[in-house]
């Protein structure tokens, strides 16, 4: 899968962070420093990050617009949505 070709409105690499530390860094990146439809591209090696971030946009009613698998690390660009839990 190629990379998206939307201009994220933020970047956020996250490489090295393990759980908890990681859903709770995005979680708080994406309430405090992003608004409503903002994306932000995140870079992760965390193993379990699919299943992290899948739950995090569902619970926070975020929307998971790309991700990819690079071997030793994965993209996703998630869209915020307009409820902040």
């Amino acid at each position: 899968m190629s990379e998206p070709t939307l201009k994220p409105d933020h970047i956020l690499n996250m490489m090295g962070l393990r759980c908890p530390d990681f859903i709770e860094v995005l979680r708080t990146f994406l309430n405090k420093h992003c608004e409503a439809s903002q994306t932000v591209f995140i870079k992760a090696d965390e193993p379990r990050s699919d299943r992290d971030i899948n739950r995090l946009c569902q619970f926070m009613g975020h929307t998971l617009v790309h991700q990819a698998d690079h071997g030793d690390h994965k993209v996703y660009v998630i869209e915020k949505g307009a409820e902040n839990v």
